[in-house]
């Protein structure tokens, strides 16, 4: 088994990069064939879904491109940081608080950020990546979330 030798200069954004081109010539050639039949032979069915398939393809390219030309590799990307792994933590913590201290209690900010540095000790021994800090406003908003639901 031969396996390709990665170019020095190559990097994994120029890799996918170049993937993204193959694709799209790929697809170019595919609309170029597609051409070639003659319509009336091709049912109206499998017409639709040639299309949506080329539609589709096309709209995987476009949107690749806006989001590899929106931020430079190694920066976040645009937009709001949602910090999903957080969000879980508090939730946990919160719905185990009022197992604990009754449905309608909520642990203060204080009482997050002892769990939190705990919960990010445990996973330093573990080697996993620590949860990062909410402030106290985003704390509070996850908590009215969780009273919403």
């Amino acid at each position: 088994m031969t396996t390709k030798k990665k170019n020095l200069g190559d990097s994994n954004t120029d890799i996918i990069k170049a993937r993204v081109n193959q694709l799209e010539s790929n697809l170019n050639e595919y609309v170029e064939r597609i051409k070639e039949i003659d319509p009336k032979i091709i049912p109206d069915e499998l017409k639709i879904v040639l299309e949506q398939m080329r539609s589709d393809v096309m709209h995987f390219i476009d949107n690749y491109w806006m989001t590899i030309g929106s931020f430079k590799p190694g920066t976040k990307p645009p937009g709001e940081q949602k910090k999903i792994k957080e969000r879980e933590f508090i939730y946990n913590l919160v719905t185990s608080y009022q197992k604990e201290k009754g449905n309608t209690k909520y642990p203060p900010f204080k009482y997050y950020l002892r769990a939190l540095n705990f919960e990010n000790e445990r996973r330093k021994e573990n080697g996993d990546i620590s949860l990062g800090q909410v402030g106290d406003g985003t704390y509070i908003t996850i908590k009215k979330e969780i009273q919403g639901n």
